[in-house]
């Protein structure tokens, strides 16, 4: 089954507040910063069932320093589709009032609206893990490099 990870934020204020999307006309704000549809890959959905994310939802999941998110498709942030058509990179350290001025169809965003979480602390054991898997990537690397070495030796 294919999943897709990019889905739609509905709920009040959104483009999509309830059973038919809003006209640009009806948005307020400026439509090439306002927010569409997001990456979500923390939530996988089959790719044709019709299902979206409530705008207190999405919020809760991308408003986050977390760094197990370094471990998503997008390290350290994630894809928006803005209301123009393009598509932008918003970084996960957006507090969760940014976020919802970015998706709202009614909050005009100006660059001095950015506010950030602070840096996300990584523990000791996640960084252990990190020099562990660069161990283990090394010695697989190499390990075959001896085996092949070692055949191709002549005995005396």
């Amino acid at each position: 089954m294919q999943y897709t990870s990019y889905l739609a934020i509905t709920g009040e204020h959104t483009a999509w507040p309830g059973e038919r999307p809003l006209k640009f006309s009806e948005m307020t704000a400026d439509y090439s910063n306002t927010v569409l549809v997001t990456e979500f890959e923390e939530k996988p959905i089959p790719w044709l069932k019709p299902e979206d994310i409530e705008l207190t939802d999405a919020l809760e999941i991308i408003s986050t320093n977390d760094p197990t998110q370094s471990e998503l498709n997008h390290p350290g942030g994630r894809q928006t589709l803005q209301g123009d058509g393009s598509v932008q990179f918003r970084e996960n350290r957006l507090t969760k009032e940014t976020w919802r001025k970015l998706i709202q169809i009614d909050q005009a965003v100006e660059d001095d609206d950015y506010q950030y979480l602070p840096e996300p602390v990584i523990s000791p054991i996640t960084h252990y893990n990190l020099i562990l898997r660069a161990i283990i990537f090394v010695v697989l690397v190499f390990l075959p490099l001896v085996w092949i070495g070692q055949r191709n030796k002549i005995p005396s």
